[in-house]
């Protein structure tokens, strides 16, 4: 140690040793704290649905708060137990204590009170009901801690790399973290694993009680071919959104994290969908990234103490504040699209290759039959899942979808026959 160091310490007392430390700490923490603050309040990005690429991004990968965006992963394990039979839709939960204790947004039920699964979706939704969140993430796992637990495990079992979840209402929580590109990855999973599910995105109202409750998704109604998924905002976070929209046959997914306003996000949103519906329509202008939102599987190690630390931003204790009391200035509706119809093309002709008990099992040989056809013949080729009924119960019919004739699905069959995959052609309406 230098001399003259040593000779400042010794002259030093203790307590003013103290106050120099703590002030050396705050003045570190302050500056990393505001300069991580500052790099993350805004994020978005594109993602072509269809092939999972990244048209274009802007700091998609930088941490920031998902809000009630967390509500989609509530959302995609429930629809997961739906499937596994754990849970009915017309099975009632319970409102703990704890769940009726929720700040707004909320649908203010009282303890003890009970709400059918299809009602309790709506709720989460169109509401973004942090009650009944909660009561979700109880009745699944026994608390919203330990459901916190499994929603972070299946981020990472999905490809959201960069996520940590703590709740399941998204309500401000240090170490609750997420990215635009995870968020894009969440989308588009529960897009493809649980299509019968995703209607209820496009939901604009439902009641309860007799109370008629509206959604804060207005991008809903002001943007042409939008049709999901979740809005959500903390002061922490900003104004987010996660969007679907579909144009052409064509299908987007758009995450705005860190919007000023409601308003400014949405028209953000739009004219993010424009861009990219034109790289669309005119790829040989843009071929987009070439980087997918799900990265390739991979070694990944997840240290629940190791994500407690401070938080990228600092989080003010605060209920997740209802969107409609907000400032809202209605951006104008965008133009209809000019649409360009394909000269033949219905694209209601499939290629079913069975049926199956399990959902999972129908979505996996639906994957395999895409994967056994030869590129050539994947254009406009969607996985498609049906929910059949069958008796008291229901199966799940796996086939290839969105295909423009007759001659092209027989096409496909024949090629699967060859490959000893049993099939069969359908027209759907």
């Amino acid at each position: 140690m230098p001399l003259k160091l040593c000779n400042f310490l010794n002259k030093i007392t203790f307590n003013q040793l103290k106050i120099l430390l703590i002030l050396s700490f705050f003045g570190v923490s302050y500056l990393i704290t505001a300069q991580t603050f500052a790099a993350v309040r805004y994020e978005s990005i594109i993602v072509n649905a269809q092939t999972g690429n990244i048209l274009f991004e802007s700091n998609a990968n930088l941490p920031t708060y998902p809000a009630s965006l967390t509500k989609m992963m509530t959302l995609l394990l429930l629809f997961e137990a739906l499937e596994k039979g754990q849970l009915r839709m017309d099975q009632n939960i319970v409102i703990s204590e704890r769940a009726a204790s929720k700040p707004a947004t909320n649908m203010n039920v009282k303890t003890g009170a009970r709400m059918n699964v299809e009602t309790a979706i709506k709720a989460i939704i169109i509401r973004s009901a942090n009650d009944i969140a909660c009561a979700i993430a109880e009745t699944l796992a026994g608390s919203e801690e330990n459901f916190a637990k499994l929603m972070t495990a299946k981020a990472k079992q999905i490809g959201m790399i960069q996520t940590v979840f703590r709740n399941a209402s998204g309500l401000p929580d240090s170490g609750q973290i997420t990215s635009a590109r995870d968020m894009a990855t969440l989308a588009l999973t529960l897009m493809r694993e649980y299509p019968a599910y995703y209607p209820y995105f496009s939901e604009r109202a439902f009641s309860y009680q007799g109370r008629k409750y509206t959604t804060h998704n207005r991008i809903l109604n002001n943007y042409a071919g939008a049709d999901g998924l979740k809005t959500g905002f903390i002061r922490a976070s900003g104004f987010n959104l996660v969007s679907s929209a579909k144009r052409n046959g064509q299908r987007l997914i758009g995450v705005v994290l860190g919007g000023e306003s409601a308003s400014w996000r949405d028209k953000h949103m739009m004219r993010l969908f424009d861009r990219g519906f034109s790289m669309l329509q005119n790829p040989s202008t843009s071929n987009g990234t070439n980087k997918t939102v799900t990265p390739p599987p991979g070694p990944f190690e997840w240290n629940e103490a190791n994500n407690s630390k401070a938080s990228p931003v600092p989080v003010e204790a605060e209920g997740d504040t209802d969107e409609a009391s907000s400032p809202y200035e209605t951006p104008k509706k965008a133009a209809p699209p000019k649409i360009t119809k394909p000269p033949i093309s219905t694209g209601k002709w499939s290629v079913s290759v069975g049926s199956y008990k399990l959902y999972n099992s129908a979505m996996a040989a639906a994957k395999k039959a895409l994967q056994a056809i030869p590129a050539n013949q994947k254009s406009g080729a969607l996985v498609k899942v049906d929910t059949i009924k069958q008796g008291k119960g229901r199966v799940y019919r796996a086939r290839i979808g969105g295909l423009v004739n007759k001659d092209k699905a027989q096409s496909i069959c024949t090629v699967l026959k060859s490959k000893k995959q049993s099939c069969a052609v359908l027209q759907l309406s």
